[in-house]
């Protein structure tokens, strides 16, 4: 009886065993790919923002001109939360906008770096 309980127990330890080195395994390959969807967005973000800051009416930020490349700089320097300060929004809806960018920015590159 003792043979068959020790055969038993090594059985469940190889089983045991090989479910978490092939667990372990999956889960690195998984975070691997989810690591790069979620730069691959971070980095989307940023052209996708400079667009719908170039679309928003004059006079939503100041020391903004309005142009796809000023906002792109706009958009790398707000989703990074570097904040320069020489380009900032003055209407409540640009500052809506700028909100979501940052709040976007700094879930997405938590995701990355998780």
């Amino acid at each position: 009886m003792t043979d068959l309980t020790e055969q038993l127990h090594c059985l469940v330890a190889q089983i045991s065993y090989t479910y978490t080195e092939l667990s372990m395994n999956m889960n690195y390959n998984n975070q691997h790919r989810w690591s790069g969807i979620w730069g691959f967005a971070f980095v989307l973000l940023i052209p996708l923002f400079a667009f719908f800051y170039s679309i928003m009416p004059d006079g939503s930020f100041h020391g903004y001109d309005g142009s796809f490349w000023n906002g792109l700089y706009y958009s790398v320097v707000t989703i990074t939360t570097l904040g320069f300060g020489d380009v900032y929004p003055t209407l409540w809806y640009a500052r809506l906008l700028t909100s979501l960018e940052v709040l976007f920015g700094v879930i997405i590159i938590g995701f990355f770096l998780n």
